[in-house]
């Protein structure tokens, strides 16, 4: 077993270990995506869930440019919990889920997420 994922860039940048970190980074978004909303945090929920489902459309075999997209997505959730933004984010968090929508829609091709 690898080391525990600390810092973004381990997330894929060994590409010998990619998928089995890229399942490591699944399995705490699902955590983060279910536990969000019961401690204040919903837009934690939000933005773990649209990453989830990103990941799963991507697979465990992530792109380059995919990656950085999981990153985005990975240093908004830190963003997010170091502004202690609580409830939705108000019109800031409504922008960030928006955001990263669009990172998302262009990277897909142009498919919408589904909504968080």
């Amino acid at each position: 077993m690898t080391e525990p994922i600390i810092a973004t860039g381990d997330i894929g940048d060994d590409r010998d270990h990619r998928a089995e970190r890229v399942q490591e980074l699944y399995a705490i978004v699902q955590m983060i995506k279910g536990q969000g909303s019961s401690f204040g945090y919903p837009l934690i929920s939000n933005v773990g869930a649209q990453l989830a489902r990103f990941m799963e459309d991507c697979g465990d075999n992530l792109t380059d440019a995919q990656m950085e997209g999981v990153k985005l997505h990975v240093e908004t959730l830190r963003l997010i919990m170091q502004q202690k933004m609580e409830g939705d984010g108000g019109p800031m968090g409504q922008k960030i889920v928006a955001g990263l929508a669009l990172v998302i829609k262009k990277m897909t091709g142009g498919a919408e997420p589904a909504p968080a």
